[in-house]
């Protein structure tokens, strides 16, 4: 494909503006020039999908093929095993074991996996695609989907949507989820892994998925979000609470550029049960031992906290969402955390401390806190998880009310175009 002159550049702009301001339906997005920064063909990811495993099930319908991976090992040293197998890892070796209870080994730090006939490989029940790699760790063993992108999305709106909401929401999903992993898979530097298969990153059923999850990908094949010609991490979050976050008040060394700072939004996600939340009362003295017991894991001086005597908004960004909090205690030290920070350290679980109720669960940083005594009073919740980027929940309010997903994805993502790759 021949580059595009700016005149056509502008023309494509214009033409997309004209779109996102109408209702109904897309499924056409126009093709960008390639400039060797982002790629032509449909790429592969890498997705974590256990972790330091010390026994592994794996099975395929038609037997599992796999060798050491590497040039020339897999056509070399394949073997053919019938399924299920289990895998484990002892010293430096994998001890295979096939359904006749035949056990081999290889010392070697990585297998590869694939079902025979192309069929998906189950790891532990859940059907995965294409193929699967074992990487020897120090207390067992990684296991990692090398999938193609578009075969890795449906199991990734299958588990973040719930599969009776709009078509629409799922097409602006599978856009944001696109991008998200086009941009994490371009810098994970010597790891063996791009993606996590929980809220790590995004939550991944495999090969389950249903029609409207297929639909949507296929839909909207290729197409990302792009801000200056460039990818880039299309947070998300199930409900905003009607205020968004500012990506670089959330996440730690974040990209700071208009599609993902927050602004105040329609309450298009008040469907969600979480669009307001709280009061919710907690026990200072615990919350400041589980305060202090985050702050050790992650090296934060707050594990020095003695008590809570107040929790004080210290930065709000444009739209009014706290980004940092300011938490002192009773000697009269202050700690700042950001917003986020302060949600997972109330929210810590650690095996010391007692198992948090579900009712006593932050939901969002957006949120003031009243210190009474040895009684801490979170009120005025609002919204679920970090509030970067699109809201699911505001998604499906505005696809309910027929807006199309490039009107959704410019409301959440103010300053993106919507671009086809391949």
């Amino acid at each position: 494909m021949s580059l595009l002159t700016l005149a056509t550049i502008a023309a494509t702009v214009s033409a997309i503006v004209s779109l996102i301001g109408c209702r109904g339906g897309s499924s056409t997005f126009p093709m960008i020039s390639q400039t060797g920064a982002l790629p032509a063909a449909e790429p592969t990811v890498r997705v974590r999908i256990g972790v330091a495993m010390r026994v592994g099930r794996f099975d395929s319908r038609q037997g599992i093929w796999i060798a050491p991976p590497g040039e020339g090992n897999w056509d070399r040293l394949r073997r053919h095993l019938a399924s299920p197998i289990t895998i484990t890892r002892a010293g430096a070796q994998f001890a295979i074991t096939d359904r006749q209870g035949q056990t081999i080994r290889w010392q070697v730090p990585r297998l590869m996996m694939m079902g025979a006939g192309g069929e998906s490989i189950r790891v532990d029940q859940t059907p995965y695609p294409q193929t699967i790699v074992l990487h020897a760790q120090a207390d067992g063993f990684d296991v990692v989907n090398h999938v193609k992108m578009e075969s890795y999305l449906p199991g990734v709106l299958q588990k973040e949507l719930f599969g009776h909401w709009h078509p629409t929401a799922f097409r602006a999903q599978a856009i944001a989820a696109r991008t998200y992993a086009m941009q994490n898979g371009r810098r994970t530097g010597k790891r063996h892994f791009d993606l996590e298969s929980t809220t790590a990153s995004q939550v991944y059923a495999g090969a389950s998925a249903g029609r409207r999850a297929k639909e949507a990908v296929q839909r909207t094949r290729g197409a990302v979000l792009l801000h200056n010609r460039r990818v880039f991490p299309a947070y998300y979050s199930s409900s905003c609470g009607g205020v968004g976050q500012d990506a670089a008040a959330a996440f730690p060394n974040s990209l700071d550029i208009p599609p993902l700072r927050g602004a105040k939004r329609h309450g298009w996600c008040k469907a969600s049960k979480y669009y307001r939340w709280g009061p919710i009362r907690r026990d200072a003295a615990n919350l400041s031992r589980r305060i202090a017991a985050w702050g050790v894991r992650h090296k934060h001086a707050v594990a020095s906290l003695s008590g809570i005597a107040s929790v004080q908004i210290a930065r709000s960004n444009r739209a009014g969402r706290p980004g940092r909090f300011a938490v002192t205690d009773y000697s009269g030290r202050t700690f700042t955390l950001d917003a986020e920070q302060l949600r997972f350290a109330c929210n810590f679980d650690a095996p010391a401390l007692p198992q948090l109720a579900a009712q006593h669960i932050l939901r969002s940083s957006h949120v003031q806190a009243q210190v009474q005594g040895n009684v801490i009073t979170f009120h005025g919740g609002q919204g679920f998880g970090h509030g970067v980027g699109m809201c699911q929940w505001g998604a499906q309010g505005m696809a309910e009310r027929g807006y199309d997903e490039l009107k959704i994805l410019a409301t959440y993502y103010p300053g993106a175009e919507v671009r086809r790759l391949y």
